[in-house]
């Protein structure tokens, strides 16, 4: 008689297969970065300064700087460099714009 000859099944409990210790538990591993807040808000109010020609501009720049400063300083930890630059950049261009339309409104 031929008995067919497969792998013994594997011992009870998971050894090695998950659960339990995983490798980057203790900090060892990789942390994901964290988006800035600031930067967020900061670009959502030198949009909304940008539509409504507002003040909020003004709070879009401060945040902005605000975020990139923090996020250079955070050594990689946090994200949104970009944003917080492109809340600077609207707010300025919203500003700008703001003071033109004021100048042509007045001067007629």
């Amino acid at each position: 008689m031929s008995y067919d000859q497969s792998a013994p099944p594997p011992p009870p409990g998971d050894y090695g297969q998950g659960g339990g210790f995983q490798q980057g538990d203790l900090g060892g591993g990789p942390v994901q970065p964290q988006r800035n807040q600031k930067a967020l808000i900061g670009l959502i109010c030198s949009i909304v300064g940008f539509l409504c020609c507002g003040v909020l501009s003004i709070v879009g720049i401060v945040l902005g700087v605000l975020a990139r400063n923090e996020i250079r300083a955070s050594g990689g930890r946090q994200e949104g460099e970009g944003m917080a630059t492109a809340a600077i950049i609207v707010g300025i261009i919203s500003l700008i714009l703001g003071v033109v339309i004021a100048i042509v409104r007045f001067a007629h």
